[in-house]
């Protein structure tokens, strides 16, 4: 039986229960009926109120047929034949005037509510505030409600619904008939047509919804004009039809005092380590708080808390987070903070990485090797406990100063052990594991190995003293390392003497030594001696040609003056590269003083030369340098057959800039007997058959300005950063190469010298030659960028004019797809003119292409070499 508590619609008020005979009458009439047990009125004294449902359909768990008897008040079943007796008069009871009742079935309540209790925090601030409730488990179909009943009128329980809608509107294009489609049209103004739409509605919780078992209702308790202080209270009452008694639960809201602020950035710990996160907590709670935190995942701890909060009160601080050597790598599970009165959650970017490695030398610093030998170098690897496995690389390379071609470390060195996996548990038996486990390094109880690596020393190795680097990584490159050693390489020499003589009246006598090192130094030293009675002049020279033509010649020499019988050595001479004697006026003997050292480079070419020597006397020293210069181009052509670049000399003892005194086309060059001598940098002459120079021009200058920005929307980058050399440093001759082709080289000024012939003169500039303006200008500039961004030696130099005067298959290229430096130098060179003309290949006339097309396949060398500087990948 209901409660009379206004919650039962369809039911009547006024019913009571008797005390005496325990039955139900209606008690507001003046007469309180006959009571069965003595015949006197009925006595509801202790009596709840009661609403008795009427019998009208909508009580699906009550019983029909029951009625109010005028004459005792009572109520009684109707629906048999005998309608009892009354005691009033101890005849039928008599139904006349009284409405039809269902008294509720006992239906016990057959639902489950979470949460229970329900806690409603409201953000501080606004005093509003909301939570979820829902209500599951039913076993019997019913009407729900939800009411709630509290001190004011703060709390409220909704329910949210999906609600359609009906809307009338232009008929969607979805359903437009074919005919309306292109290339039909739909008419204007389009039919009306009636939608249903859906979308979230929301009604009070008292409107009763049906319910079937398997169902799950949502209801929302919704909080506003709260306070600080003090929280509300209530109950909620689920309330099915039929049930004896609605669910009741209780429910707490609160506005949440505290206000926390945590570090946004993101926080990385290592294993067996520690972080700080910071925070601030605000309180405008009337007491004060007492702050935990908990939700850390497995292996992180915080600093000990609680944390008090006065009253009204804001801290600032950081919490210490602490990680274990086992703690799992990974980000850190959300946590919350958790006072007495609030609950705020944090979500704070934390990750977990795993702990350092320590990677280091448990040998010397210093080794002795030699050429063709290994160095073992020791190091000790420690997980330091972690339990995370990795594999880890080791690699050699020298310092950033001498890393440079053709000398690098690669050249030198070679790490045969430089891989293998640390694995932080043991294994015994590895037969039936792949090849490369069975490298695995199992590591011992404090989590550590020692290994050694093995540095391969080659057999050309110059001597000397050389830093490698030794750099590791682990953990996908997430943890890298570098460490040093110096090896010591053993010093290889080749030495050639000559004995110096002459018969006659000069009698001239002496002796030359040339030495050589595989460290790149040398000594050039001697002494000679006049018994006879004439004062002269004399000179002496060899030239030190390898087997190999590709290797550059070098070339000693020695001027001097000797007096009349002067049988002692009076002219003595001692050059040492690097110079070891301290007088500044001594002569130091040039060899390249930029890039790597070519005599190192090439040492094992020189220690199995031949050396010519030529003695003259009775000379001046311009004769002298001619004459050399003379033997030395005789030589060339007699034994060298290289065509039309002949080779590089480099020279030791002399300034080779004294053997070009005079010029015959630009300053720095001139022709002896039918070579064409060029000074290039570093005391290095370049030797070329005069007949490969097609006319020798007679004037040269900057490149223009207007030619140099042409030329930048191929060789500079988005910003306009230029991969040129500096203008300034940029020669045009007027000289061309034999079939009227360009050339280019360095000079002994480090410029580059571009011989471009007539069109070098043009009025508008170089941009206006040929069938496509500025192509041949495009390609010219490309030999200037090759000399900037390659090492400067005399191999690139040769090569370099060799290249030029090839056939034209030097110029061949092929399809796009290898790295840019495995093409020839005038390959390279020609793959930029054409993509800058648009020719889609080699020697496509006319170009069907788009002009600089950056959908070519060559544009990947324009970005990816050219305007970056990068001569090889």
């Amino acid at each position: 039986m209901p409660y009379d508590d206004g919650n039962a619609p369809h039911a009547q008020s006024g019913w009571r229960w008797c005390q005496k005979c325990q039955g139900l009458f209606y008690a507001l009439n003046p007469d309180q009926g006959t009571c069965p047990a003595d015949r006197q009125a009925h006595d509801s004294s202790g009596s709840a109120p009661y609403a008795m449902p009427y019998d009208d359909g909508n009580a699906p768990h009550a019983q029909s047929g029951w009625r109010w008897c005028q004459k005792c008040q009572g109520l009684f079943y109707a629906l048999n034949p005998d309608q009892g007796t009354c005691p009033a008069d101890r005849q039928a009871h008599d139904s006349s005037g009284s409405a039809s009742y269902g008294t509720p079935f006992d239906v016990p309540t057959t639902a489950t509510v979470a949460p229970d209790p329900i806690d409603v925090l409201a953000p501080k601030g606004d005093g509003t505030g909301s939570a979820v409730v829902t209500v599951s488990g039913f076993t019997a179909p019913t009407q729900l409600t939800a009411t709630l009943s509290q001190a004011g009128n703060q709390l409220r329980a909704v329910r949210y619904y999906e609600a359609a809608t009906t809307v009338t509107e232009p008929l969607h294009r979805e359903d437009w008939p074919p005919a309306w489609l292109p290339p039909g049209h739909p008419p204007n103004p389009l039919p009306l047509a009636t939608y249903t739409e859906y979308g979230e509605a929301k009604v009070d919780g008292t409107q009763p919804v049906s319910v079937s078992p398997g169902d799950t209702i949502t209801y929302v308790i919704e909080a506003t004009g709260l306070t600080v202080w003090p929280p509300v209270t209530g109950m909620l009452n689920i309330k099915g039809d039929g049930w004896l008694a609605p669910i009741a639960v209780p429910v707490s809201v609160r506005v949440n005092p505290l206000t926390l602020t945590v570090d946004s950035s993101p926080l990385t710990i290592q294993q067996n380590n520690s972080g700080a996160l910071g925070l601030q907590v605000s309180s405008v709670s009337p007491q004060t708080e007492q702050l935990t935190v908990s939700g850390f995942g497995t292996g992180v701890t915080t600093d000990t808390l609680p944390l008090l909060i006065p009253a009204g009160s804001t801290v600032a601080g950081a919490l210490a987070i602490h990680t274990g050597p086992q703690t799992p790598v990974g980000k850190v599970v959300d946590f919350t903070l958790q006072s007495g009165t609030a609950l705020q959650a944090g979500s704070p970017d934390i990750e977990v990485s795993v702990a350092e490695m320590t990677v280091s030398l448990t040998g010397p610093l210093i080794y002795a090797a030699a050429a063709g030998s290994d160095v073992s170098v020791p190091v000790r690897v420690s997980l330091n406990e972690t339990t995370e496995n990795t594999d880890i690389t080791f690699s050699a390379k020298p310092p950033p100063e001498t890393a440079k071609p053709p000398l690098g470390i690669s050249q030198v060195f070679s790490l045969s052990t430089r891989h293998f996996e640390l694995n932080n548990f043991s294994v015994t038996d590895l037969s039936h594991l792949p090849q490369r486990i069975e490298r695995t390094k199992n590591l011992d109880p404090s989590g550590s190995t020692t290994e050694t690596l093995v540095l391969h020393v080659s057999d050309t190795a110059p001597g000397g003293q050389f830093t490698v680097t030794f750099a590791w990584q682990a953990f996908n490159g997430q943890q890298t390392g570098t460490f040093q050693v110096q090896i010591n390489v053993a010093v290889r020499s080749r030495t050639f003497s000559w004995n110096i003589s002459s018969g006659g009246l000069a009698a001239l006598g002496g002796a030359a030594q040339f030495t050589i090192s595989s460290d790149g130094t040398t000594r050039w030293s001697g002494y000679a001696h006049n018994s006879g009675v004439d004062n002269y002049d004399w000179g002496f020279s060899a030239v030190i040609k390898p087997q190999n033509t590709e290797t550059p010649v070098l070339a000693v020499a020695h001027h001097g003056h000797l007096g009349a019988r002067e049988p002692a050595a009076s002219d003595q001479w001692d050059n040492t590269t690097p110079p070891q004697d301290p007088d500044p006026n001594r002569v130091v003997p040039k060899v390249p003083s930029t890039g790597p050292n070519l005599i190192a480079w090439h040492f094992d070419d020189y220690a199995t030369a031949t050396a010519t020597p030529n003695t003259q006397y009775s000379s001046g020293i311009g004769e002298f340098l001619e004459t050399a210069l003379v033997d030395i181009g005789g030589f060339f052509l007699g034994t060298t057959p290289v065509g039309q670049v002949l080779g590089v000399v480099i020279f030791i003892g002399i300034e080779a800039g004294d053997l070009l005194q005079s010029g015959s086309f630009v300053h720095g060059a001139r022709i002896a007997e039918g070579i064409l001598w060029v000074l290039g940098p570093s005391n290095m002459l370049l030797a070329l058959a005069a007949a490969a120079i097609g006319e020798i021009g007679d004037a040269s200058h900057e490149i223009e300005q207007a030619d140099y920005d042409f030329a930048n929307q191929v060789y500079a980058d988005s910003e306009g950063k230029t991969t040129l050399p500096p203008r300034e440093n940029i020669l045009v001759t007027n000289t061309i190469g034999k079939g009227n082709r360009p050339f280019t080289f360095e000079n002994f000024e480090r410029k580059i010298v571009m011989n471009m012939g007539a069109i070098s003169g043009l009025k508008n500039g170089i941009t206006a030659d040929t069938d496509v303006p500025g192509e041949t200008l495009i390609h010219e500039l490309c030999h200037a960028w090759q000399l900037t961004h390659n090492a400067s030696s005399p191999d690139l130099l040769s090569k370099f004019l060799t290249a030029r005067f090839q056939d034209s298959a030097a110029y061949d290229y092929g399809p796009a797809g290898p790295s840019f430096d495995d093409f020839g130098l005038e390959a390279q060179a020609q793959i930029v003119q054409d993509w800058f003309v648009g020719r889609r290949k080699r020697n496509e006339e006319p170009p069907t292409g788009q002009r600089m097309d950056p959908a070519s396949p060559y544009y990947r060398y324009i970005v990816g070499n050219i305007r970056l500087g990068q001569y090889d990948d």
